[in-house]
C-alpha cells in the first residue's frame, strides 16, 4: 500500500513539473510578446502601481467582511471578486489548459483527479496577483470591520472565497459545468457567513459553502470525467429554431460565426465588455447631469467599444488562416475575408450606438450633422483597427490604442468646439 502511494505521489510530482515547466515557458513567452501592458498600466495607475492596485481590493475585501453590509452589497463584492478570476484567466486560458502540450498530456496514464489537483495548483498559482489583495484586507482591514473572532475568521473567509474562484476557474478551465454550478451556489452561503455576530454560525457557513465546493467536485469526477480531456466531446447541435435562422444566413456569415464560437470564453467576454460599455457610460451621463462633459464620455465609451471588438479581428484571422491555401485556387480577390470582417465587425459596432447617441440627440447637446460625421468616422475606426492585424503583436496593442485616442481626440475636439 505504501509503495502504491509513493509510486502515485511520483506521478504526481512528475505530472506537477511538466506542466509547471510548460506553464512557465508559455508565459515567458506570452509576456515578452505583450510587455506594453506593463507600461500601459505603469503609466495609466497613479502613484506606485503595486501599492494601487494590491490596496483598493485589499480594502473593498476588508470592507465586505463587515456585519454593517447587508447581504446584496457582499454578494456584490464576491461576484466581483470571481469576475477579476474570470478576466485574469481567459488570456491564460491557453497556457494554463495545455496548449500544443495537452495532445501529449492526453496520451499519459493520469487519472482525473490527478489531472484537475494539478491544474488547481497550477490556477492558484497564476492567481497569485489575485490571493494578495484578499489575504491582505482579511489581515488588515478584516478585524476592524467585523465583530466575529476577527482576524482568524476574516483568513477563514478568504481561504474560502479564493477556493471558491478557483474552482469556478478550474471548472471553465476544463469544461466541467458541475463545478461551476458549485461554486455559484456556494455564493449564496459566503455572503451570509459575515451577517450575524455569531462565530458558530459563520463558521458553519463557511463548511457548508466547502461541503458544496467539494460535492461538486466528486460529482464531477464520477459523471463528467472524459470531458475534462476533452477525448470524447459531445457535438454541439443547434436547436430547431437556431438551425432555421442560420440557414437564412449566407454561408460567409455561417463560417465567421462559426469561427467565433470556437473561442466562446474570450468572444463572449469580449461582447459582454463591450455591451456594458454603453450602459455605463448612460449611467455616467446620467450622473453629470446630461451637461457639456456627456458627449466626452460618450465618444470615450465609443472608442472603448471600437478597441474590444478590434480583438475578433484576430480571431477571424486566425480561422481564415487555415484555410489559405483553399482560398487561393479559388477565383476570389485577396480581400475577400477581410472586407467581410470588417462589415461584421462594423456591425457588431453599430449596435451599441444608439444607446451612446440616445442622451446626446435628446438633451440637444450636439448638432446631427456632428453626430453623423461622429458616427461615420466610429466606423471607419472600426474598420481600421484591421489594418493594425499587419503589426508585430509587439506593437499592435500600442498602435491600436494611438489610433483609438487620436480618433477620439479629433472627435471630441470637434463636438466641444
Amino acid at each position: 500500500m505504501i509503495g502504491m502511494w509513493q509510486q502515485e505521489a511520483a506521478g504526481f510530482r512528475l505530472y506537477l513539473v511538466l506542466r509547471a515547466r510548460f506553464c512557465a515557458s508559455a508565459g515567458r513567452d506570452l509576456v515578452a510578446r505583450h510587455w506594453q501592458w506593463f507600461l500601459l498600466a505603469g503609466m495609466l495607475v497613479p502613484g506606485l502601481p503595486i501599492v494601487s492596485i494590491f490596496m483598493v481590493p485589499a480594502r473593498l475585501f476588508g470592507q465586505s467582511l463587515s456585519p454593517s453590509f447587508g447581504l446584496s452589497h457582499r454578494l456584490g463584492m464576491l461576484a466581483l471578486f470571481q469576475a477579476a478570476g474570470v478576466l485574469w484567466l481567459l488570456p491564460q486560458k491557453a497556457i494554463l489548459h495545455g496548449g500544443r502540450f495537452r495532445l501529449f498530456v492526453e496520451t499519459l496514464p493520469v487519472g482525473f483527479v490527478t489531472h484537475c489537483a494539478v491544474s488547481g495548483l497550477l490556477l492558484a498559482a497564476a492567481d497569485f496577483l489575485l490571493f494578495v489583495p484578499v489575504l491582505s484586507g482579511a489581515m488588515l482591514f478584516g478585524p476592524m470591520s467585523t465583530g466575529l473572532p476577527g482576524q482568524a475568521f476574516g483568513v477563514a473567509d478568504a481561504l474560502t472565497v479564493l477556493l471558491d474562484i478557483v474552482f469556478l476557474q478550474l471548472g471553465m478551465l476544463e469544461r466541467l459545468p458541475l463545478m461551476v454550478v458549485g461554486a455559484l451556489a456556494a455564493d449564496g452561503l459566503l455572503p451570509a457567513a459575515c451577517s450575524s455576530k455569531s462565530g458558530v454560525f459563520g463558521a458553519a457557513m463557511l463548511a457548508a459553502a466547502v461541503a458544496i465546493l467539494l460535492t461538486t467536485a466528486r460529482l464531477a469526477a464520477r459523471f463528467d470525467p472524459v470531458r475534462a480531456f476533452g477525448r470524447a466531446r459531445r457535438p454541439v447541435r443547434g436547436g430547431t429554431t437556431g438551425r432555421r435562422l442560420l440557414s437564412r444566413v449566407s454561408p460567409t456569415v455561417r463560417i465567421q460565426i462559426g469561427a467565433l464560437g470556437e473561442r466562446p470564453w474570450s468572444v463572449g467576454a469580449c461582447c459582454v465588455l463591450a455591451g456594458a460599455i454603453p450602459f455605463g457610460t448612460g449611467a455616467l451621463i446620467g450622473a453629470f447631469g446630461h451637461d457639456g462633459r456627456s458627449p466626452i464620455v460618450a465618444i470615450l465609451g465609443m472608442a472603448g467599444v471600437a478597441l474590444l471588438l478590434s480583438g475578433l479581428y484576430r480571431v477571424l484571422r486566425a480561422a481564415h488562416a487555415g484555410a489559405r491555401t483553399m482560398m487561393a485556387t479559388l477565383p476570389v480577390a485577396r480581400s475577400f475575408w477581410p472586407v467581410r470582417d470588417i462589415c461584421l465587425v462594423a456591425g457588431f459596432g453599430m449596435m451599441p450606438l444608439p444607446v451612446f447617441l440616445y442622451p446626446l440627440v435628446a438633451y440637444r447637446l450636439v448638432s446631427p450633422a456632428m453626430l453623423g460625421a461622429v458616427s461615420l468616422t466610429y466606423v471607419g475606426l472600426i474598420a481600421g483597427l484591421r489594418t493594425v492585424l499587419g503589426i508585430g503583436a509587439r506593437f499592435r496593442l500600442l498602435v491600436s490604442l494611438a489610433l483609438a485616442m487620436a480618433w477620439a481626440g479629433s472627435a471630441i475636439a470637434g463636438v466641444v468646439r
